[in-house]
């Protein structure tokens, strides 16, 4: 196992101190591109626009939802537009080895599956980035997450 560590020089004292980082917090993602078409090459929606209600959920390793905005969904997103979802309150992270599932969903009076990707929200090597790209080189969903850290005192 990993302990995820922050190091950081205690000037007045002349030593480093490690902290441990206790869970990280998810505040808002930021959907910045997704599928233009369906599995069928169709618009998203049938009526004369044919574009997208967009809204993102985060389901952990066991599918249960964490966070979805279906309540404030996007109307008529354009895929390759940003959208920002504050996530109020933000959600706690603390299973931080664990890979979490991003997903979009096009809100036609139900839940659309439009696409996922699955992701860890920290890794210790990677320090303590204040926004985590999420997406892949040419991959057509592309998300960012803005986070937090609490440290073990």
């Amino acid at each position: 196992m990993v302990i995820p560590v922050f190091v950081h020089m205690d000037t007045a004292n002349d030593c480093f101190i490690r902290k441990s980082v206790e869970k990280v917090l998810i505040t808002k993602i930021v959907i910045s591109e997704f599928p233009r078409y369906n599995d069928f090459d169709d618009n998203w929606d049938t009526d004369a626009i044919g574009l997208p209600d967009i809204f993102p959920m985060i389901k952990d390793d066991n599918s249960t939802t964490l966070w979805s905005s279906k309540t404030s969904t996007v109307t008529d997103a354009i895929y390759n537009n940003s959208y920002e979802f504050n996530i109020v309150p933000a959600l706690e992270i603390t299973e931080l080895e664990t890979a979490y599932d991003f997903i979009l969903y096009d809100n036609d009076g139900g839940n659309e599956y439009m696409v996922q990707r699955s992701a860890n929200i920290y890794i210790a090597s990677a320090g303590f980035p204040s926004v985590k790209s999420l997406g892949y080189q040419n991959d057509d969903f592309q998300k960012a997450i803005h986070l937090e850290y609490i440290f073990k005192k």
